[in-house]
């Protein structure tokens, strides 16, 4: 059962009497003959471009060079001048067609029709049947694979630029190309039994798998199955040879696979049929033919044999429809093999989708025979995100394609071009030149889909509309129809769009038609509007489409009341062009007053869609500000110093605002909108504006007092005001919300009267200066305006409580110090002010015992301080004198005022915070019979100040408590915990499937001394404190070129890479956090990139970026952008509030309070190196990525992020994160000039600038530090400073000497083209930076003398014997060809090697120079450790996560050649003899306990077996050149032994035997094949060439037979006879590489050799069988064996001389290669196994040698 669980395999099925298959060779009976399978057989057609013709530019515009029969774009018809069935049944000659190509008239070429080798010549009519049991399946067809524009054309050619180059590997034309051929095949069958033969084989799939419960399930199926991937019902009949009538085995409905049943799998013939009425029918078993087919309209018959074990074939069948031969179904037939299972796809010709937003009608038509005109055969309509496929055009006659959409006129027909954009076969003529597409940017999906503009014509007149028609190529091309960009007008006006306009911004640019946003209604067009989304198409309610070739967008606004009038006129001009290419966020878009000085400020993002869409832009435009009114009355909102251009915004609602005057600071003034008395529904014309007005460009939150008319009913309110930047869901880029400050409960300001005194307090709007005096905190109040100030007034007068003042300018800034007391005002000289007259008024605030009010600025632009004084009652002068008035910084958490009245009593004011709001709570003070403390005592003040925050945080919310007693101090526990980790490492291990090597550790994080405390001292703060010596990320991923990412270049060891400090203040409110200190430190670091490392780092987080993406359903996605369009200004007006906003427009939730917070500036050195490495097709699309593909190669780019410093913020958290992000992106995207800068090509002046820099600004700064400390100093400073210039310009020209001298020798060694000599260099200049990261650099500058002197000595030798080894090199590979070629590259070699040598040698001496006089100390950049192994499981894509071992990690480094090479480690055994490491692609063993220890390495293909021995040794058998060998290890234990054996059992599938012990094979043991591959210097033989050897070989084969006891020592004899005699004949120039294959049948059961096929090589292939071997049948009897000898071509430029051979039996199907490079893989079929009995090559790759056996399993 174990060895059953998760298999899948065939299983034949006999009856029990059907005779012994061993006699199936004696029995001529067709009964003995059914187990024979069908056998294919091929021919190649060969041709030649005509001598005329060159490639494509050889042709005029237009032309096909191709001459493709198939899904041809060029003028011309090939495929209308012949009958429609010569595509598959071609008996015409390639010379007697027109076109560029004919039949191979060189004198070396190839004949016109050949075998597969492509050697000997073959007529096709002469390839006859063994004998009558043999019938013909079918025709002659050309092989078409699936893969089109991959391997092949639409017509099945592969091309090559000679004869002798092709290959194996099979491809489409490539500029240069001028030979191509295709492959024909013809499959001829035993005559199968009929359908009621009792002893007809039957096949299943049997599959097992172990359920949850334990139990094995078994699952059977047939072997054959259908997949319906049309939009057509499709019935399906079967049919045999023999079979009397076709059964239907029933109906295929779309996207529907259908299974044939196991009775009728054997069939090998299909029809397709549609039911006439298109009624479902039933099933009714066979049916005989007149019958079945009489209500159907049916295809012709589709052969479905496979052609080969593991293939996939295309053929055609098409069905005519009513009778009319001009009107077909076209259906592609695609029958796949992969191994015991067939699967017959029928897919449609072309697939269309729609991915416009609205809905799609599309004609498909064809071009006649002789007639330049397009037929239309068929019309559909196509929803939104919709799918579609066309059945109803033949792709040999140019399908054509037509679209509509809602509003608009039919477009031209535009052909459909099957050809990539790139593939140099057809140049578009001039018309079709016009209309193609080609996008400025890389378009990642589709970078190589044919794009055509299709312009559409609006019905009736109108603007015109430009869609993109996309047809990506294939066999099955899909065409996809999208627009260039949406656009979501959400502004309110109606905008108009194009590419740009003239000067003076009036007139649009000419080009691609306008596109408007809002169209008028026309009656004509409302029959278009049933369609879903013709909003977009007819460009109505803020939704269009738009095109721009250039890709950039100018919007004007135009009128829209004129409009309905019929006139079209601009109220604003055009704004300056925007290129929309890329994706960015929002960006300010300007557009002035047409007439006026206002200006309209809107907000333009381009972002993609997702999903289907992603071709799209999505151009979202909304208003720059919205203003959100959330009051429970209707405001007026005016631009500063323009309060009579008003606008209103009614409660609950939104609008847009725009400047009146452009030339105004952006700030705005609100005012409540009043009705008038007369009439409720108009409105005041005066209004009460606000002191304070708004500046829009400043993110934050205020509270601001706005005055309303008592005799109105509506008290001052405090409103609530927070400017922040919108996110996406909001309709603007600023977002300002204008609410209630205590409607919610938590004000941002409060104020709470908690003593027994009334409390008057009032914002100071007259300031003259701030002045910290003492430096302590204490406020200076003379920079009050005493005389001018509300409270001192009302003291004075004891006035009325409002009255006016007059305004006057603010210079001075008062600084919120925290925590001190401000002060009581002395006493004011005396004198009269007289009441001003002024429209700015001053409020007053009264509070009485226990009164809460929200509390807000007259004018937030002015300093937040208040002003407060006390009565008793209403008696001003009784009991509080003029002068006593408070002052106090409400930004300060913590700080607090104190008035002392004649009756002894104290009243405080502090400010808190609770509940997400600052209170500023006033309360008596009891028990301070202390001195205040004096502004020149620190510590008094500072004591005073802790004493009374503590009084204050301790009281409770409740407010029981109306007093604070100094002696009411609550005391905290204590408590300290510390933790300090010497060393904290991370690994990143990549094991997903995108890696090429699974498991393997990539990224390193090291991290010393980390220190971590925490802290709660008594007084109730919480100290964090985080230290973190050193970071260090190593890089391991696999050929990167730094192998450090990041380091720390730390100059004070003491000083720590990152200090994090945080205090926090417990308090009773657990709500809001009262942070008074919060800083972050980070040393410079070194980040050193790759684009390698980039790509890796990309796939590794490409899974995580899947998961996050939404999946989005692009018809939700269409719905709901359109919804969320904006329907006209005044609906924009009246747009109600989302329910969604209500949670992120609180603005006073979960606010934390940070008394200051400093982080430091943040410097990184970047590096990034750009490799030729080829782009990943998983991380497209990302912009990081993107970005790095585009950017050169920089050198040490400075980026610097200042620092950021805050004091007393008071944001949420969610806030504060937007804030700094924002900061830190900012700088990021600013300093790209620094990163130009430091462009590798830019590297000299760069650094020369750099380093003279620094030496000029030490040569001031110097003097001018000593200057302050004396004379001598200065004179110090001055000689300080000069060695510091002088050093500066020495060290920068030095450097960039060295670096131009290594840009040239780097350019010099590529024209060396010596790949050995580039990568010795290479390697040399690794370790030279290796050694230089390490600080291991040379330290004397005759250590650099020795080192250049060693380069020069390396280079003139390498050059030296360039001349004698690269021509004989070359003529091994290429022949006499390559020994010209060879000699070439050697005498170049030979000159400019030297000079590169001489090169290296002065930069050597040059980078030794400037690090010498250099003052800076170079970082050292050394890994941590060796890359961690890890262990791989049974699964193999598995490891073992274990603890680092530092000897799995070595053996690592010396499988993968130090991580040069790809090898992978799996695992590792020390035995007391040997060192053990097995990777993924070798065997290593590694003698111990010797000083120079001898190492083997074994390739597991090399590898035949392993077996135990005694049970303590282990024998490794491997395959050699003389055959197989063997290495016995000594376990020394049982626990070693069992190690050993799951070590070989985790590559026991690599070996040749795929057994886990040594199978004896059917043969006699004594001998071993490849004993005697022993090269002879002599042969007596008669042979005159390579033929007669073969045939003398042949004829002693024949007499061999498997009951002879020397037969397999005569075999291996016979078979390496023909290797000696071949190495002899043909040497020297006539140089060619040869291969042998020997097969043994060790079953008991005949072998069929189906095919065997010289893929890759120059001779037919010969067989030399033994006795067993039956001809007619192509059998092989048990015990019988045959050999292969084939040879290469002669080795050239183009053509190495490989060879390939595959062999295809009913028992395996192999792949057998010349040379140890090329892989041989084999396929065993159900219930047999391939076993190795030898695998040599030749150490110069000229022979190779291979016998394999076939077994039973």
């Amino acid at each position: 059962e174990n060895s059953l669980v998760g298999s899948r395999s065939l299983h034949p099925l006999r009856p029990p009497s059907v005779v012994n298959q061993s006699d199936y060779c004696g029995d001529t009976s067709i009964r003995a003959l059914y187990d024979i399978e069908p056998v294919v057989e091929w021919c190649l057609e060969n041709q030649r471009l005509r001598p005329s013709v060159n490639d494509v530019y050889s042709l005029s515009k237009g032309r096909d060079l191709l001459c493709s029969h198939t899904w041809s774009p060029g003028d011309e018809c090939y495929a209308g001048r012949l009958p429609e069935h010569t595509l598959q049944r071609r008996t015409t000659t390639p010379s007697s067609l027109p076109g560029n190509w004919t039949r191979p008239y060189l004198k070396d070429d190839c004949p016109d029709w050949t075998d597969v080798s492509g050697t000997l010549k073959l007529a096709r009519e002469r390839v006859v049947l063994p004998d009558d049991s043999w019938v013909w399946a079918n025709s002659w067809e050309v092989h078409v694979c699936r893969e089109y524009d991959e391997t092949t054309d639409a017509d099945g050619w592969e091309y090559e630029r000679d004869f002798e180059s092709f290959r194996r590997s099979r491809r489409s034309y490539k500029r240069g190309d001028t030979c191509r051929r295709r492959r024909w095949s013809r499959t001829r069958m035993i005559k199968p039994p009929r359908l009621d033969d009792p002893f007809r084989p039957l096949s299943l799939i049997w599959e097992s798998r172990r359920q949850t419960d334990g139990s094995l399930a078994a699952r059977l199926s047939s072997p054959v199955s259908v997949l319906n991937n049309t939009s057509e019902t499709i019935t399906i009949f079967l049919n045999n040879v023999s079979w009397e009538k076709e059964v239907v085995i029933g109906e295929a409905c779309s996207k529907e696979a259908l299974k044939v049943p196991i009775f009728l799998a054997s069939a090998s013939f299909m029809r397709l049929a549609i039911s006439r009425t298109g009624a479902c029918t039933e099933n009714k078993g066979m049916r005989e033919r007149g019958k079945a087919l009489e209500k159907y309209f049916y295809s012709q018959m589709v052969m479905i044999i496979p052609v080969s074990f593991q293939s996939s074939t295309l053929r055609n069948a098409s069905i005519i429809v009513d009778g009319d031969q001009r009107r077909k179904l076209h259906f592609h037939v695609n029958i796949q093999s992969m191994g015991d299972e067939t699967q017959i796809i029928i897919d449609p010709v072309i697939q269309v989708i729609n991915v416009l937003p609205c809905h799609l009608t599309y004609r498909v038509g064809e071009k006649g025979r002789d007639s330049s005109s397009v037929v239309e055969r068929i019309q559909t309509d196509l929803g939104v995100g919709a799918d579609s496929d066309c059945v109803a055009v033949d792709p040999r006659f140019k399908p054509h394609m037509s679209i509509r959409v809602p509003g608009y006129d039919w477009s031209s027909w535009k052909m459909v071009v099957n050809r990539k954009l790139s593939s140099m076969t057809w140049l578009p003529s001039r018309d079709d030149e016009e209309q193609l597409f080609l996008t400025q940017r890389e378009d990642v999906d589709h970078s190589d889909d044919y794009k055509t503009i299709i312009e559409l014509h609006r019905t009736g007149g109108g603007d015109g509309l430009t869609i993109i028609m996309s047809i990506e190529p294939g066999q099955i091309p899909v065409v996809r129809f999208y627009a260039q960009y949406w656009i979501l007008d959400k502004t309110g006006f109606s905008l108009q769009f194009a590419e740009g306009s003239d000067v003076l911004g009036s007139m649009p640019s000419s080009g691609y038609p306008l596109r408007r946003s809002h169209h008028n209604r026309n009656p004509s067009e409302d029959t278009c509007r049933a369609y879903p989304g013709h909003q977009w198409s007819l460009g109505m309610d803020g939704t269009t489409m738009y095109f721009s070739c250039k890709e950039r967008l100018a919007v004007a606004i135009e009128s829209l009341s004129e409009r309905r009038s019929g006139v079209f006129s601009l109220i604003s001009k055009w704004s300056d062009p925007v290129d929309v290419a890329n994706v960015m966020p929002r960006i300010a878009l300007s557009l002035d007053e047409y007439h006026g000085d206002g200006r309209y400020e809107l907000s333009l993002s381009v972002e993609t869609c997702p999903s289907i869409f992603s071709s799209t832009k999505l151009i979202t435009i909304v208003p720059r500000y919205q203003i959100k009114n959330l009051l429970g009355y209707d405001i007026f909102l005016a631009q500063d110093s323009r309060l009579d251009k008003r606008e209103c915004i009614p409660s609950q609602k939104s609008a847009a605002f725009h400047w009146t005057m452009a030339s105004l600071p952006p700030r705005v003034r609100v005012s409540p909108a009043l009705y008038a008395s007369t009439d409720k529904n108009k409105y005041r014309m005066g209004c009460q504006w606000t002191n304070g007005s708004i500046e829009l460009d400043k993110v934050g939150i205020t509270n601001m007092r706005m005055s309303t008319p008592e005799s109105d009913g509506i008290k001052p309110k405090v409103i609530q005001v927070e400017v922040r930047l919108a996110n996406k869901a909001q309709n603007s880029a600023v977002l300002v919300v204008i609410s209630d400050a205590g409607e919610k409960g938590n004000s941002l300001y409060l104020l709470r009267n908690m003593s027994s005194r009334t409390v008057l307090v009032t914002q100071p709007l007259y300031i003259n200066e701030a002045i910290d005096s003492d430096g302590l905190g204490f406020i200076d109040t003379s920079f009050l305006d005493k005389e001018r100030t509300v409270l001192r007034r009302l003291l004075r007068k004891e006035s009325a409580r409002r009255f006016s003042v007059h305004s006057r300018s603010n210079k001075g800034f008062l600084a919120p110090f925290s925590g001190f007391d401000c002060g009581v005002l002395g006493s004011c000289a005396g004198g009269s002010v007289d009441d001003d007259d002024s429209n700015d008024e001053v409020y007053v605030w009264n509070l009485s015992r226990g009164d809460e009010f929200c509390f807000g600025f007259d004018d937030p632009e002015k300093p937040h301080l208040i002003e407060w004084t006390c009565t008793n009652g209403n008696n001003l002068s009784s009991e509080t004198p003029q002068w006593d008035v408070g002052v106090i910084s409400v930004d300060a958490i913590g700080s607090s005022s104190t008035l002392r009245f004649p009756d002894g009593g104290e009243v405080r004011c502090i400010v808190m915070a609770k509940h997400g709001s600052k209170v500023l709570e006033f309360a008596d003070v009891r028990g301070s019979d202390e001195e205040k403390p004096s502004s020149s005592s620190l510590f008094c003040a500072l004591e005073h100040r802790v004493l009374c925050q503590e009084n204050t945080l301790s009281q409770g919310d409740d407010g029981t408590s109306n007093t604070i007693s100094s002696s009411e101090v609550e005391d905290y526990v204590t408590l300290t915990l510390r933790t300090d980790v010497p060393v904290i490492c991370i690994s990143v291990v990549d094991n997903g499937s995108l890696c090429s090597a699974p498991g393997r550790e990539v990224l390193l994080l090291h991290m010393d001394s980390v220190y971590v405390e925490f802290g709660q001292s008594r007084r109730g703060y919480h100290e964090v404190e985080m230290r973190i010596s050193s970071i260090q990320i190593d890089n391991h991923v696999h050929k990167s070129t730094h192998s450090v990412a990041l380091s720390c270049p730390r100059t004070d060891q003491n000083e720590p890479f990152l200090h994090f400090s945080a205090v926090r203040h417990l308090q009773t409110d657990a709500k809001t956090f009262i942070f008074p200190y919060v800083a972050l430190r980070v040393l410079p670091v070194d980040l050193s990139l790759d684009r390698r490392t980039t790509e890796a780092f990309a796939r590794f987080f490409e899974p995580m970026r899947k998961i996050q993406e939404k999946q989005v359903d692009p018809e939700e996605f269409l719905a709901d952008i359109t919804s969320s369009s904006v329907l006209g200004k005044s609906a924009l007006r009246d747009a109600s509030l989302n329910s969604g906003d209500e949670e992120s427009l609180k603005a006073t939730s979960d606010r934390i309070y940070i008394e200051k917070m400093i982080l430091h500036p943040i410097r990184v050195s970047l590096t990034f190196n750009q490799l030729g490495l080829d782009d990943s097709t998983s991380t497209d699309g990302l912009f990081f990525i993107e970005f790095f593909r585009s950017l050169a190669s920089i050198t040490a780019a400075p980026l610097t992020f200042t620092s950021f410093v805050v004091g007393h913020a008071f944001e949420s958290p969610h806030a504060l994160a937007r804030i700094l992000t924002a900061h830190y992106t900012s700088q990021l995207f600013q300093q790209v000039f620094a990163v130009l800068g430091s462009l590798e090509i830019l590297t000299v002046p760069a650094d020369l600038l750099g380093n003279v820099g620094t030496g000029v600004v030490s040569f001031f700064y110097e003097p001018l530090q000593g200057l302050v400390q004396g004379p001598s100093q200065f004179i110090e400073g001055l000689e300080t400073g000069t060695q510091s210039l002088v050093r500066g310009v020495f060290v920068g020209v030095v450097k960039s000497a060295a670096s131009v001298t290594g840009i040239v020798n780097t350019n010099l060694a590529g024209l060396t083209a010596d790949e050995s000599f580039i990568g010795e260099r290479n390697a040399h200049q690794k370790s030279l930076s290796e050694a230089r990261r390490r600080g291991q650099a040379p330290k004397s500058i005759s250590d650099s003398f020795v080192l250049a002197g060693a380069s020069i000595t390396r280079s003139v030798k390498s050059g030296a014997a360039g001349i004698v080894e690269q021509p004989s090199t070359y003529a091994s590979k290429h022949g006499p060809i390559g020994f010209v070629k060879g000699m070439a590259k050697a005498c170049v070699g030979a000159v400019v090697k030297p000079v590169v040598g001489f090169g290296d040698a002065a930069v050597l001496v040059l980078t030794h120079m400037s690090e010498a006089t250099s003052d800076r100390t170079p970082s050292v950049k050394v890994p941590k450790r060796m890359r961690r192994a890890l262990p791989r499981k049974r699964a193999m894509r598995e490891v073992n996560l274990v603890p680092y071992d530092v000897q799995a990690a070595d053996a690592q480094r010396t499988v993968t050649g130090n991580d040069s090479s790809d090898d992978v480690y799996v695992g590792h055994v020390c035995t007391p003899t040997h060192l053990l490491i097995a990777s993924e692609n070798c065997l290593t063993s590694i003698e111990r306990n010797k000083s120079e220890p001898h190492t083997d390495v074994w390739p597991w293909a090399d590898i035949s077996h392993f077996s135990t021995l005694d049970g303590q040794n282990v024998r490794v058998s491997y395959f050699s050149s003389t055959g197989i060998q063997s290495s016995v290890f000594s376990a020394g234990s049982a626990a070693t032994l069992l190690k050993l054996q799951e070590l070989f059992s985790l590559q026991s599938k690599e070996m040749s035997s795929n057994a886990l012990h040594s199978v004896t094979p059917f043969m006699d043991e004594e001998h071993v094949f490849g004993r005697c591959n022993i090269m002879r210097t002599f042969i007596d033989y008669t042979a005159k060439d390579e033929v007669d050897v073969i045939e003398q070989g042949c004829s002693r084969v024949r007499n061999l037979s498997s009951s002879s006891r020397s037969f397999f020592r005569r075999l291996d004899e016979e078979a390496w006879t023909l290797v000696d005699s071949w190495c002899h004949l043909v040497s020297g120039l006539r140089s060619r590489r040869c291969l042998v294959v020997g097969i043994i049948n060790g079953t008991d059961a005949n072998l069929q050799i189906k095919s065997t096929k010289l893929l890759e090589g120059g001779s037919p292939c010969y067989s030399l069988p033994t006795s067993e071997f039956y001809d007619d049948q192509g059998l092989l009897g048990p015990g019988g064996a045959i050999i292969y000898f084939v040879w290469g071509n002669p080795p050239n430029l183009n053509n190495h001389g490989d060879i390939f051979l595959n062999v295809e039996t009913n028992a395996f199907t192999a792949d057998f290669g010349g040379n140890k490079s090329t892989n041989s893989n084999y396929f065993p079929r159900c219930g047999h196994q391939l076993q190795f009995l030898e695998k040599s090559f030749d150490p110069s790759g000229w022979w190779a040698k291979f016998w394999v056996m076939s077994t039973k399993v």
